[in-house]
């Protein structure tokens, strides 16, 4: 699992952000699907999964690999256009 994870300067407050949310599909293709995530880090946490079922990162094949970054490009434009104070991405590979 790839987490997308983004730091931005907090405008609204805590209590608006629920931890009991159930995470929801935002976006998928034919190699990877996007998640907010149920429990997030910080608002518009965003996971993105491979479509296959793998153990780890260096199990994707060479197809995957090349659709992975182009995906994660179109989920970082998204996660801006939707707030535009993100300054910037952390992503973590687990």
């Amino acid at each position: 699992m790839i987490f997308l994870i983004l730091k931005q300067r907090i405008t609204k407050s805590v209590d608006n952000w629920s931890a009991s949310a159930l995470a929801y599909e935002i976006t998928s293709n034919e190699f990877f699907f996007a998640l907010r995530d149920g429990y997030p880090v910080t608002p518009l946490h965003t996971l993105i999964v491979p479509q296959r079922h793998i153990i780890s990162y260096f199990e994707l094949n060479p197809t995957e690999h090349q659709n992975l970054f182009p995906f994660l490009e179109r989920q970082k434009n998204k996660i801006l256009s939707e707030d535009p104070s993100v300054t910037a991405f952390n992503i973590g590979i687990n």
